[in-house]
């Protein structure tokens, strides 16, 4: 039986109603005669007719075309004054859209769709469009208004801005509150928001073909000045007083027409920002429905709870969570639950829980594969440079094999084909020893004697076959292929390129092991044409300008320092870094101790959201005077974990309490019997003696195992030595002294003058300061958070006086005699001896070190 064919007459009627809604006028003329700058033959969203329209409203009649285009020429140029309570309709653009007059708009023809309008659809007579009648409420748009007042809103800001058309200058920078932010998929990644018409800053957004930037605020009292800033009436001068805002700075970039011309603001009220390009609106009302595709996002600080509004006020993360929700699928497991010194076990232990959630949520196996491994990166938090050497793509093309029940899945492109025959695990990553670099090579000269073309593979591939993660720290190109070129087994030589061309033309999928050589050649080139200090400070665009793609740069980022170290070790002698090359485990727990108390050293502050971790790989270990290849510990996964830990934390007393009990005292013992304390400090002495000397400041007690603030047990009153550890000087040089008894044939100059020192100022201190507690002036100063606690039980006894006035005590011998100095209280001096007492003076400060060994809390010199 053949089905009924409709009449032709409705197919046209259809066909001319979706002509009338594609084809019709633009939705914003000012996008209409875009200057030379921005215009573009094909649309960014896909229409490719003869009219460059900016947008294509789909949903748009054109009785609501004629009626906003009447309520925007009621009002050309009228101020509109910002009401607190636009927050609560879903947007306060309005209140922060600057005075002036609207742009001119060329004539456009516009149909009207009422009664007197002679143009018809075409098709037959009795058809009549459909209409949707208007349902009758019992609710007034107050009762709705008051209602969703106690609906929290997710507050965002939106920046745009754009040329001006007559003189192709930059125009003033455009922003609007937001509170009807949200999500409409995650695949492709689309948001949605609503603005009230009329709106310049959506001008701006349609002028600039569609693209605008998504600011999203922290839920601290800066993000809400900075949303509260753009709901009021002028925005010159929310512009001023943003710029004013301590930690809140915008950067205006006109320059690159590329991209979006929207303002970018940074600072510790920004958490996040996204930068977005409008695909669809619909319009309800006055106001319309915004569909937009993310183009992209950057963040570095993840914020328990981004700013909201609620109740007439805005609010941050002070709720109380009432219940957590555990989708099924999403995994409990986090990395960073891992130990801070991760193992081969732990690496499984990982593997195994992908396995599991991949198990468990079949769906992720069905996306293309680099959006599955997005998709797992996301849900265990997993960095995309630092998976601790698991090879993610490699588990998802795996079991993409696997059969299910009614269906099987397996990988369709070749590549997640070579994937499946990857290693689930790396063998090498993060930063090499030199005894894993000759296990590459041999590895290498095996592969290469095997398949002589595997060096024309691309060198990701080659490192895989290989067992490397391509993002191992200061391996080269040249560390392989100059051994082989040893052995006969490469015949060409390196041919430097130092104008880059070659660079210039290549493909990222094309780059091979010669070709990085050639790039890591002209990166040296350019460090020594720069003097040391400022080859350090050389941007990372500076040196791969030759690379428009970017693919040098993320290679460039792990090796540049190995680079330098080739053309100017002096950047890394021993007076810039005391830690080098594979670590021991005294190394490790330093390490742990200097990267804890630098994350911690501005918590008290607790700057949002810019902690002291936030610095490159790079940047902490010179700060931390740790040489940047060090290799037996993984510096990225310890500060990764501390900054998921700043994340969760809902203020800095947390915050040091997470980092305290989850990784601090789980590593560096907090409590110690005397007997073990002196036993330590002993053994370390004997086996490592000039380290123990140079470390004698803050890192002795890490190096032992225990905390800088340990609480020492049953300490002996009258050596020197109190309750909190400050007495390991004492120890340490006897122990020194009965290794080496006599100091003139001690060969290492700093023992030497250890062994001179005179390090015996407690048994006086009750003398010179009227109490039978003291501090060393090299001891750290303990946070509060530990002085009222030690074992869960609060110490009455011991507090520190933080008015103190530092005095050098002057021994008997004269001033040529240098002992160390300690803190003491103001107006508690009564037996000064020596020239002249400083704690009498306005400004009393120590005098200036003599020349001698003078880097470890002391002065030595030889009597």
């Amino acid at each position: 039986m053949l089905l009924a064919q409709r009449p032709a007459g409705r197919f046209f009627v259809a066909f001319y109603q979706w002509s009338r809604y594609t084809q019709g006028g633009p939705g914003c003329t000012f996008s209409h005669q875009p200057p030379n700058a921005l215009r573009n033959t094909t649309s960014c969203y896909g229409y490719n007719g003869s009219r460059n329209f900016g947008l294509i409203d789909l949903f748009k009649s054109k009785k609501e075309l004629v009626k906003n285009e009447e309520l925007e020429n009621a009002i050309p140029g009228a101020k509109k004054e910002g009401r607190q309570d636009e927050v609560e309709k879903g947007s306060c653009e309005n209140g922060g859209e600057m005075e002036g007059s609207k742009p001119h708009e060329p004539e456009t023809p516009v149909e009207n769709d009422n009664e007197t309008s002679p143009s018809k659809p075409a098709g037959p007579k009795n058809y009549t469009p459909p209409t949707t009648p208007k349902a009758k409420l019992d609710l007034s748009p107050d009762q709705l208004r008051k209602f969703m007042r106690v609906v929290p809103h997710p507050v965002v800001l939106i920046t745009a801005a754009s040329y001006s058309l007559e003189s192709g200058e930059k125009a003033a920078p455009r922003a609007m509150a937001v509170s009807s932010f949200n999500t409409v998929t995650l695949n492709p990644p689309t948001i949605s928001f609503n603005v009230r018409l009329p709106s310049k800053t959506m001008g701006a957004i349609r002028a600039n073909h569609g693209r605008f930037r998504v600011h999203f605020l922290t839920g601290y009292e800066k993000g809400a000045r900075v949303a509260d800033l753009f709901t009021r009436g002028n925005m010159d001068e929310a512009w001023e007083t943003l710029s004013k805002l301590e930690g809140v700075r915008s950067v205006e970039r006109f320059h690159d027409r590329k991209k979006t011309l929207a303002p970018l603001i940074r600072g510790s009220a920004i958490a996040a920002h996204m930068e977005c390009e409008i695909l669809r609106q619909m319009v309800v009302a006055d106001h319309h429905i915004i569909a937009a595709k993310v183009l992209g996002m950057s963040t570095d600080f993840f914020p328990k709870c981004t700013l909201h509004y609620v109740q007439g006020a805005y609010k941050g993360s002070g709720a109380n969570t009432i219940l957590t929700r555990k989708a099924e699928g999403i995994p409990h497991f986090h990395i960073y639950d891992l130990p801070v010194f991760p193992t081969e076990e732990d690496r499984q232990t990982l593997v195994g829980h992908i396995d599991r959630y991949l198990s468990n949520d079949p769906s992720v196996l069905d996306m293309p594969l680099e959006k599955a491994v997005e998709q797992i990166h996301a849900d265990f938090g997993i960095p995309k440079t630092e998976p601790l050497g698991v090879n993610i793509p490699a588990i998802v093309a795996k079991a993409a094999t696997l059969a299910t029940p009614g269906k099987e899945r397996r990988p369709q492109k070749a590549a997640d084909e070579r994937k499946r025959e990857e290693p689930v695990t790396f063998d090498f990553f993060g930063r090499l020893s030199p005894a894993d670099v000759d296990t590459i090579v041999n590895r290498a000269k095996i592969l290469v004697r095997k398949d002589p073309l595997s060096l024309l593979r691309p060198w990701n591939q080659f490192y895989n076959e290989l067992g490397v993660n391509e993002h191992c720290n200061g391996l080269l190109a040249g560390d392989i292929l100059e051994p082989l070129r040893a052995e006969g087994l490469v015949e060409e030589q390196l041919k430097p390129d130092p104008k880059g061309k070659q660079l210039h033309r290549i493909r990222p999928y094309h780059v091979t092991l010669r070709i990085l050589e050639q790039a890591e050649h002209l990166v040296r080139e350019k460090f020594r044409n720069e003097d040391p200090e400022a080859a350090q400070s050389l941007s990372m665009r500076s040196l791969v300008e030759h690379s428009p793609t970017g693919w040098l740069e993320a290679y460039m980022k792990y090796r540049r320092d190995r680079l330098l170290e080739d053309v100017a070790p002096q950047v890394f002698d021993d007076t810039k870094v005391d830690i080098r090359g594979e670590v021991t485990e005294a190394e490790r727990r330093v390490i742990l101790s200097r990267v804890i108390h630098f994350a911690l050293g501005g918590h008290k502050a607790f700057r949002v959201p810019n902690p002291p971790l936030g610095l490159p790989d790079r940047n902490l270990c010179q700060h931390i005077r740790i040489h940047p290849l060090v290799s037996g510990i993984n510096i990225a996964f310890i500060r990764g974990k501390i900054q998921a830990m700043y994340a969760k934390a809902e203020n800095n007393h947390e915050f040091s309490n997470m980092v305290n009990h989850e990784i601090r005292w789980k590593w560096l013992q907090r409590k110690v019997e005397y007997g073990e304390y002196e036993r330590k400090i002993y053994e370390y002495a004997s086996q490592e003696p000039s380290r123990a000397v140079r470390w004698l400041g803050r890192d002795l007690l890490p190096a032992i195992g225990l905390d800088r603030s340990v609480f020492v047990h049953d300490a002996p009153r009258g050596i020197g030595i109190d309750n909190r550890g400050h007495g390991h000087r004492i120890i340490l040089q006897q122990a020194l002294r009965k290794q080496f008894p006599d100091p003139e044939r001690v060969e290492d100059q700093e023992i030497a003058a250890f062994l001179h020192a005179t390090l015996d100022p407690y048994p006086n201190h009750t003398k010179i300061c009227g109490k039978e507690e003291s501090e060393d002036l090299d001891s750290e100063e303990l946070d509060s958070e530990e002085l009222d606690e030690v074992d869960g039980e609060e110490q009455e006894n011991d507090t520190v006086e933080r008015d103190r006035t530092t005095v050098r005590v002057v021994a008997e011998g004269g001033e040529d005699n240098i002992v160390p100095s300690f803190h003491i209280r103001k107006n508690a001096v009564a037996g000064f001896e020596g020239p002249d007492n400083p704690a009498e003076t306005l400004n009393p400060a120590r005098e200036p070190k003599t020349k001698g060994f003078t880097p470890y809390g002391f002065d030595g010199k030889k009597s």
